[in-house]
């Protein structure tokens, strides 16, 4: 009886601690296995990414996307080696283009400055009969426009304008001679009314015809008369407070003097 009894109890005993055991591996495997799954789904290498769970491969894929895998990495070290490398060096294009601009800049040393002979259409036939016509009727204008009435007193500033558009037009028929006497006219209208400026490039344009002209007229007197108009042209710049333009005026009928 006794003996059953030891047996008994012994086997009473022995149970809990049996559970107790079972109860503490498998909570220790458990806890294993989620340390194991924490770690594998942190610092899982890539080359698993093609086995294990789906959870393993899903934070694969998300590293992957967010930092790029360890070949994407070399090949942008590598491309940006390459980039660094070429940018250092001087490429043909940009070599020839730095020698082109030092051909071109030892070539403009000691460049002077030569001015393009200008080009004037001239009308024929009908149209030129037509803008002479156009230019007598605005010289007729300003004459009445510079006249004194009962009513009415001489007005420069419309005379002027009137005199410079006949000067144009007598210059688009190529009449030199009657184009350099309008100008001077519109000029002298101008001083009158207080339009410095444009009697001053007026008074220019009249030297310049004076220069260009093909009348066969005494040379003293050519030179004499771009004389003239460039000192009258500077005279005008000087009232507009212009003492630059002035002096270059004046540069220019000392110039006349030795006109061919």
């Amino acid at each position: 009886v006794t003996s059953k009894k030891k047996h008994r109890t012994l086997s009473i005993l022995s149970t809990p601690v049996e559970v107790f055991v079972v109860t503490h591996q498998t909570h220790k495997m458990s806890y294993k296995n989620n340390a194991d799954a924490n770690r594998d789904a942190l610092f899982s290498p890539s080359s698993r990414s093609k086995s294990g769970p789906k959870h393993k491969r899903d934070n694969k894929a998300n590293r992957d996307a967010l930092f790029g895998g360890l070949e994407k990495g070399n090949e942008t070290k590598k491309t940006s080696r390459k980039s660094s490398s070429s940018s250092g060096r001087p490429t043909p294009s940009s070599t020839s283009t730095a020698k082109k601009m030092l051909s071109t800049a030892a070539n403009t040393r000691g460049y002077t400055h030569k001015a393009k002979p200008k080009v004037t259409s001239t009308l024929s036939g009908t149209a030129k009969m037509e803008k002479l016509k156009e230019a007598e009727s605005f010289r007729d204008k300003a004459t009445k426009a510079m006249q004194r009435g009962v009513f009415t007193r001489p007005d420069p500033v419309m005379a002027g304008n009137y005199y410079k558009r006949a000067a144009d037009a007598y210059g688009l028929c190529g009449e030199n001679r009657l184009e350099r006497l309008h100008r001077v006219a519109s000029a002298d209208c101008q001083m009158g009314s207080g339009g410095y400026s444009a009697a001053a490039a007026e008074y220019m344009k009249a030297g310049a015809l004076v220069k260009e002209t093909n009348e066969e007229i005494n040379l003293d007197r050519k030179r004499k008369e771009g004389w003239k108009f460039y000192s009258d042209a500077a005279s005008a710049w000087e009232k507009a407070n212009e003492p630059g333009k002035a002096a270059n005026c004046r540069v220019l009928s000392a110039v006349a003097w030795t006109w061919e």
